[in-house]
């Protein structure tokens, strides 16, 4: 142990034995001060730090206990160790002593070799209490540290998702707007087309009229999807449930979507339980449109579109089966996302409807599956847990 970097206060009145001591700790390299009395020591250690203190209990004015009181009294000198000099071995006195804190005594007349035992134990104790401090100053620094920069990261965070919410509050707002405004054209521009089908126009203008007329319709068409999965992906749909008869309610959709099966050449099939659930009306509707309308799209030429509503185990299971080539790989790995568009896709705008669907039936607390079928296409169910 470097001993030349302690610094030790030996405390006793008698002169001869500062000396001894003295003469002793400095042959070890030990920096050494003296005090003839209580009050000489007190005044040293406010004055310079000291790392053991030697200290004689038997002192007039001042014993050694009272110094020893007094050290202790004080915060910052609480941890410096002290070993009492004594000729007093009596069990009362050794136990007054550790009672205010003393760490050790050594008994007159010492044994050097004892002495400097004890000295060297308490000093590399010290030593190593002293370095576990700095290590958890270090650590205390350290993690102080990362906190600081934790917290300013969290805020960071927390800034950028507030921006991120009022984005997506934007972005929100603005397609529906956009499609709020798509829309209201719209009407006007069919009404139109609607007076020009009725008037005497040439064939060039009027299979002009009817591209007009799809285009038209299906751009309304995705304005009016756009708007519904806004309000229901962002919470903000006025959701009413209330009874429904189902099988009723299918019947209205396809007889509302009449005109366009049968220019696709579709016959429905209806497997029907009479089946009534609790739901919001509109969107039961819109869901059955898209779906068979979907369905209808995609089955061949000639072929029919199967509708089957029945109760079982699962709960309330409507399903649409059509006779088309089914959905593709890819196709089903993201059949829920509406971010999922290629190519093909965006060539067919009823892709999206699926999506909605998903939303409508996520309102509705209920289940979609979408499965190809071996010997005719594409299955989709709608199962309500009602």
């Amino acid at each position: 142990m470097d001993t030349q970097k302690f610094k030790i206060l030996i405390v006793d009145d008698n002169p001869k034995n500062l000396q001894v001591l003295g003469n002793l700790l400095e042959k070890k390299s030990y920096n050494v001060e003296y005090a003839l009395s209580g009050q000489e020591a007190l005044e040293w250690i406010h004055s310079e730090q000291f790392d053991l203190i030697l200290l004689d209990i038997m002192m007039p004015e001042m014993d050694g206990y009272e110094v020893c009181k007094r050290i202790r009294e004080e915060d910052q000198y609480r941890d410096i160790p002290i070993i009492f000099l004594t000729a007093k071995t009596d069990k009362e006195s050794i136990v007054k002593g550790f009672e205010l804190n003393a760490q050790d005594y050594v008994s007159k007349p010492f044994d050097s070799a004892e002495l400097l035992a004890r000295i060297n134990t308490h000093l590399e104790l010290k030593d190593s209490r002293d370095k576990l401090k700095d290590v958890n100053q270090w650590l205390e620094h350290k993690v102080d540290e990362k906190t600081k920069a934790l917290q300013e990261s969290n805020k960071k965070l927390e800034d950028t998702l507030t921006e991120l919410q009022n984005l997506d509050k934007m972005k929100s707002y603005f397609l529906h707007m956009a499609s709020t405004e798509i829309r209201t054209p719209l009407t006007g521009i069919t009404g139109t087309l609607h007076v020009l089908k009725n008037q005497e126009v040439s064939f060039a203008l009027k299979n002009l009229i009817d591209l007009l007329e799809k285009s038209v319709a299906r751009l309304e068409s995705f304005a009016n999807k756009a708007i519904l999965t806004t309000e229901l992906s962002t919470k903000t749909y006025e959701f009413k449930p209330e009874e429904i008869d189902l099988a009723e309610m299918v019947s209205f959709a396809a007889l509302e979507l009449n005109e366009f099966l049968s220019q696709r050449k579709v016959k429905i099939i209806e497997h029907f339980e009479e089946i009534k659930i609790t739901g919001d009306k509109d969107l039961i509707f819109r869901a059955l449109l898209f779906l068979i309308r979907n369905a209808a799209e995609h089955t061949r030429e000639n072929f029919p579109v199967e509708l089957t509503l029945k109760q079982d185990d699962r709960g309330v299971v409507f399903s649409v089966l059509d006779y088309g080539k089914g959905f593709s790989r890819d196709t089903m790995e993201n059949i829920f996302s509406p971010y999922r568009f290629n190519e093909e896709d965006f060539n067919d705008n009823n892709e999206l409807s699926i999506y909605v669907v998903k939303l409508i039936m996520d309102y509705h607390q209920g289940t979609l599956n979408v499965y190809n079928q071996e010997k005719a296409g594409a299955c989709i169910e709608l199962i309500f847990n009602n």
